[in-house]
């Protein structure tokens, strides 16, 4: 027996952060606040700018950066400054 099971989640795996900050929409879904969706963002954009690089053998001029990071943002709906 396990004590530690009271600190499974609904997956079986342990959740320990105990800080009590989720919350969850009405269809279920975790809802992330805008700073976590700030820094999905930022994430997403270093590893789509990596991948671009290795595509096209440069960055991309300032068109397309906000080109993609529009499409990234509006994807993980998350608002940036235009």
């Amino acid at each position: 027996n396990n004590d530690d099971d009271d600190n499974d989640n609904e997956d079986g795996e342990e959740d320990n952060d105990d800080d009590g900050d989720e919350t969850y929409g009405a269809d279920g879904d975790m809802e992330v606040d805008e700073d976590d969706k700030a820094t999905i963002l930022n994430m997403l954009m270093g590893e789509v700018l990596r991948h671009y690089r290795e595509e096209n053998g440069r960055g991309p001029d300032t068109l397309e950066l906000l080109e993609i990071r529009a499409a990234i943002a509006n994807r993980i709906e998350v608002e940036v400054p235009e």
